[in-house]
C-alpha cells in the first residue's frame, strides 16, 4: 500500500514539474501571430521579447514538497509527516494550476482569436488532482493507544466524583 501512496506523491511531482515549462495555451490571431502562454513565459512567435511569470516557482515549490511526501511515505516512516508535508505541495501546486486554468478560460472565452488548450493544462490538472489518491492511502499506522469506537458510537468516559475529606 505504501508503494501505491508514495507513487501518488511522486507522479504529481514529476507532472508539475513538467508543466511548469510546457505551454498551456496558444492563441493565434489569423495566420500570422501566434502567442504562446507557460507557467514561466509568454512568448510572442514572431519574435517579441517574452513577458516572464514566476508561476514555475511556486509549481517546483510544490514538486519538491511532494516529492520529499513520497519518499518519506516509500520508506515507510513518519507517514504522518509525510502526509502533511504532501497536502501543503498539493495545495501549492493546485492553487498555481487554478490561476493558470483560470486564466486559459478568460483567453478561451475572451479571445476574438483561435485559441489552443496544449499539453501544459492537462499536465498541470492531473497534477493537481492525483495527490487526493496520495493523501487517501497516506495513512499513519494505527497505536496500541488507540481506542476503539464502541459498537453504540461515540465511547462514554465516566467521571468520578474526587473524594473530599472533611476538616473539622
Amino acid at each position: 500500500m505504501t508503494r501505491f501512496a508514495g507513487a501518488a506523491w511522486l507522479l504529481p511531482a514529476v507532472l508539475a514539474v513538467a508543466g511548469a515549462f510546457v505551454p498551456y495555451l496558444e492563441l493565434r490571431v489569423g495566420n500570422q501571430q501566434a502567442t504562446l502562454h507557460s507557467a514561466r513565459q509568454t512568448t510572442l512567435l514572431p519574435g517579441d521579447v517574452p513577458q516572464s511569470h514566476f508561476y514555475w516557482v511556486v509549481l517546483l515549490a510544490g514538486a519538491v514538497l511532494l516529492a520529499v511526501a513520497g519518499a518519506l511515505t516509500l520508506r515507510g516512516t513518519a507517514l504522518g509527516t509525510a502526509r502533511l508535508i504532501g497536502t501543503g505541495g498539493a495545495g501549492l501546486v493546485l492553487g498555481t494550476a487554478v490561476v493558470l486554468l483560470i486564466d486559459v478560460t478568460r483567453f478561451v472565452v475572451l479571445a476574438d482569436s483561435a485559441a489552443h488548450i496544449e499539453a501544459g493544462t492537462w499536465l498541470l490538472a492531473v497534477a493537481a488532482l492525483l495527490p487526493v489518491a496520495g493523501i487517501a492511502l497516506t495513512r499513519p499506522p494505527r497505536t496500541p493507544d488507540d481506542v476503539p469506537t464502541p459498537p453504540m458510537g461515540i465511547p462514554v468516559v465516566r467521571v468520578l466524583e474526587p473524594d473530599y475529606e472533611e476538616h473539622e
